[in-house]
């Protein structure tokens, strides 16, 4: 009988100790399972907070780096103005400066007036005088008169084309004469002494390298002077830009085209050929 009771309670204590051990091995899962679930929300937190970092490092409320290169605004504008500037070449032709026509700017060396002479109430436009003191040489051809400046390597040459046929309105102040208002005039660029050809080669018109020819509009209602020497007649506005060609050439003798200087807005380029611009004026 003594025997069977301590069977019994060695069997009673193996029967707890498997329990305890079974409940200590629960316990265990357990905390492995929680430790898991901390471990993978702690995971989780980190990669949404570097994910919101890097959604949010661009927005306008982040402070910028001092050393970050931004666009500049104002460089496309700044770009843009240097090439317009370097499309129209300055110059310098003189401090008396001028607007004529529709807004055309020009300067000269010297007060125009200064140039106008009057003679029994009619006023003449010597320009024949500013040429003569720009250098300028006239020759005879053709029964007309023209000037050349030598610029070195080529000849410039400027010519007063036929006036229009129309008499103008002031005609009778000059003895009666038979007074037209001023049409054209040319200058172009050739070998020296060889008018008839061109110095430069054919190329994009209203350039440094092109010929002009300038077409008056009609306006004898402004036209004030007789062109010294001839029987035409041109406004104020006409004489300025004679004398601006002129001196252009004399001042400027590298610059080629005395219109590729101006504002090419004001002064409408017309028909073209290569060799020649024609500037159509009102």
């Amino acid at each position: 009988m003594m025997k069977k009771s301590n069977m019994f309670a060695i069997s009673g204590i193996k029967k707890v100790a498997s329990l305890c051990l079974l409940m200590s091995l629960l316990t265990l899962v357990g905390c492995g399972s929680d430790n898991d679930s901390h471990e993978s929300k702690i995971t989780t937190e980190e990669y949404s907070t570097e994910a919101e970092e890097k959604l949010t490092v661009d927005e306008a409320n982040q402070k910028i780096d001092d050393g970050a290169v931004l666009p500049d605004a104002t460089t496309e504008a700044e770009t843009t103005e240097e090439t317009t500037e370097a499309e129209t070449p300055a110059v310098n032709n003189g401090s008396y400066s001028y607007t004529i026509y529709d807004g055309i700017e020009v300067a000269l060396p010297f007060d125009i007036d200064d140039y106008i002479v009057t003679v029994d109430g009619v006023q003449f436009f010597t320009a024949w005088k500013i040429a003569e003191e720009n250098n300028w040489v006239a020759y005879e051809r053709d029964d007309n008169t023209y000037y050349y400046y030598d610029c070195g390597d080529y000849y410039t040459y400027f010519e007063l084309e036929s006036p229009y046929e129309e008499e103008c309105n002031f005609a009778d102040a000059w003895e009666n004469s038979y007074i037209c208002q001023i049409k054209s005039c040319e200058l172009w660029f050739s070998p020296p002494s060889e008018p008839d050809k061109n110095y430069f080669e054919a190329g994009p018109a209203h350039t440094e390298k092109s010929n002009i020819e300038l077409n008056f509009g009609m306006h004898y209602s402004e036209s004030q002077y007789i062109y010294d020497g001839t029987s035409t007649a041109l406004s104020k506005d006409d004489a300025i830009m004679i004398a601006y060609l002129l001196t252009f050439v004399s001042n400027n003798p590298d610059k080629g085209n005395p219109m590729y200087c101006l504002d090419s807005s004001k002064t409408h380029p017309g028909e073209e050929n290569g060799w020649w611009t024609s500037y159509d004026l009102p």
